[in-house]
């Protein structure tokens, strides 16, 4: 999964475990996006600098609207955001 902080170049990729760990030198409010290939990505204000996430993403419906594809979520892991100054 490729993890960024949006409107900046700063970000980070999970491990095969769907874990990382991600330095960000300002401070918090800041939204990370998460993005994989064949998923939707997500975006999520980080308002508190200790946050801690379960995430989970969907299946993009690649079809279009009206072509009746199937959602569901990928494995939920812990994710951790770690902020300083």
């Amino acid at each position: 999964m490729n993890i960024v902080v949006k409107g900046r170049v700063i970000g980070t990729i999970s491990n095969t475990s769907g874990e990382y760990n991600l330095k960000v030198s300002m401070n918090p409010p800041f939204t990370l996006v998460y993005s994989f290939i064949g998923f939707a990505t997500q975006e999520i204000e980080i308002t508190n600098a200790e946050t801690k996430l379960d995430i989970s993403l969907e299946e993009a419906n690649l079809a279009g609207p009206g072509s009746g594809g199937i959602c569901f979520a990928c494995r939920r892991k812990h994710f951790a955001v770690s902020c300083y100054h």
